[in-house]
């Protein structure tokens, strides 16, 4: 049989769903129906972007979260071989409440020592806004809120 567009379309659709349902179970296990769920999700999302990374398999660098769910400085921690080499924090705010008390947090110094990664949203809102680079996780706002959403039954 000759596979069509629509086959295809109809696949990647599947395994999108897929990958965002294991997100959101994980994030449900992790946090519970907490109202930040979004926060797991990215934190997850970034996890599994990170280790799917080539360069990072080669090189034998994992991130994973850390055992404390409210960790207040370090969500991520790198390991390269089972020793650690390096912390992030991550953060998902769009609103400008959020990104007022994030930025007034970062300039006072609560991450120094932690490199940082907000969501696309995020990252952009808070450039130029603190004394230290809010890298872009990649993943978008939207994305974390649709799964965290769903996760929750408020869809």
């Amino acid at each position: 049989m000759i596979e069509t567009n629509s086959n295809r379309n109809n696949a990647g659709i599947i395994a999108k769903e897929g990958y965002e349902a294991s997100v959101a179970a994980r994030a449900l296990a992790r946090s519970g129906k907490c109202p930040q769920l979004k926060g797991t999700v990215h934190e997850l999302m970034f996890c599994d972007q990170f280790n799917a990374n080539p360069l990072n398999i080669i090189s034998g660098d994992k991130a994973q979260l850390t055992k404390s769910t409210t960790a207040t400085m370090k969500d991520i921690i790198i390991t390269r071989n089972g020793k650690v080499t390096g912390h992030a924090q991550l953060k998902d705010c769009v609103s400008n409440g959020g990104v007022s008390k994030t930025a007034r947090q970062i300039n006072l110094g609560h991450y120094n020592k932690t490199k940082i990664y907000g969501t696309k949203e995020t990252a952009e809102k808070l450039a130029g806004k603190t004394n230290q680079t809010v890298h872009s996780s990649g993943v978008s706002s939207d994305t974390t809120s649709r799964i965290a959403n769903k996760a929750l039954g408020n869809m």
